[in-house]
């Protein structure tokens, strides 16, 4: 039996002016490299808009419609965010995906992270330096759910040796 050649994967970055509606402000796909992804992220005039900038990675694949990429947006605020990364087989089992993801994180060494690699991913494999604390993100919110009293109270969230408030409001 012949395996089948894998359908050509083509990874490149997208920088959105507004993460959550990519089509308010500027959109930017098909970015070929990191160092052009930070120079458009980088350019976005934070004045002009209350939205929150993000960089993404895009998988393509050969001969399949543009709609049927697989996109997800990682970098904004000055933090990765991997909480449903393992929710998206198709960038955790691609390879030349992880490679982006890699590029990425060194672009921007100081942000912080939240989430972690899914369970069987192999960090040496990704590239990644399993330095970071890379927990911190379900680790906050289970505290959070502990100390959620329901009265409006604030709670107080340990993430990653950082003590942050949030005020939760009533109905």
């Amino acid at each position: 039996m012949r395996k089948e050649k894998e359908p050509k994967k083509t990874i490149t970055y997208t920088v959105a002016e507004c993460s959550e509606f990519h089509e308010l402000g500027e959109y930017h796909e098909n970015v070929k490299t990191i160092s052009e992804a930070k120079r458009l992220f980088d350019r976005i005039d934070s004045r002009r808009m209350h939205g929150i900038p993000a960089i993404g990675i895009n998988i393509h694949t050969e001969g399949t419609p543009d709609y049927e990429d697989t996109q997800w947006d990682f970098y904004s605020g000055n933090c990765f965010d991997f909480i449903l990364l393992d929710h998206l087989p198709q960038i955790t089992e691609c390879p030349e995906a992880m490679v982006a993801l890699k590029e990425l994180m060194a672009a921007y060494p100081t942000a912080e992270v939240m989430g972690s690699l899914p369970e069987g991913l192999e960090w040496e494999k990704a590239g990644l330096n399993k330095g970071k604390n890379l927990q911190y993100g379900a680790d906050a919110f289970e505290e959070y759910l502990k100390t959620d009293d329901q009265s409006g109270r604030k709670n107080a969230v340990s993430v990653a040796g950082k003590n942050t408030s949030r005020k939760k409001t009533g109905r």
